[in-house]
């Protein structure tokens, strides 16, 4: 299991990674959700990310319309969050 991100080069890579040149209309435009990476839980997950709508149900991910995704890359700031929540009372402690 690992829940990091390799670069092409990478020697460590195998065909099981997903490789995310293969869905050019999805990671057009990409950003990381940081989930299960600091101290990575075997099953939990991993590799999530917010990118491009295509269409279709994502594998995990989550993804929005492509204009939607734009402006929201030109609004993120330094050290912004995206924030996992179950319900309504997880939001009001934000």
């Amino acid at each position: 299991m690992r829940n990091i991100i390799l670069g092409r080069s990478a020697k460590k890579s195998n065909k099981a990674d997903e490789h995310l040149i293969d869905y050019p209309t999805s990671y057009q435009y990409g950003i990381v959700i940081n989930y299960n990476t600091a101290k990575p839980k075997k099953g939990a997950g991993s590799a999530f990310f917010l990118h491009v709508d295509n269409g279709k149900p994502t594998g995990g991910c989550v993804s929005i319309p492509k204009a939607k995704m734009k402006k929201l890359m030109v609004s993120l700031k330094n050290k912004s969050h995206i924030i996992q929540m179950s319900n309504q009372k997880q939001l009001k402690s934000y």
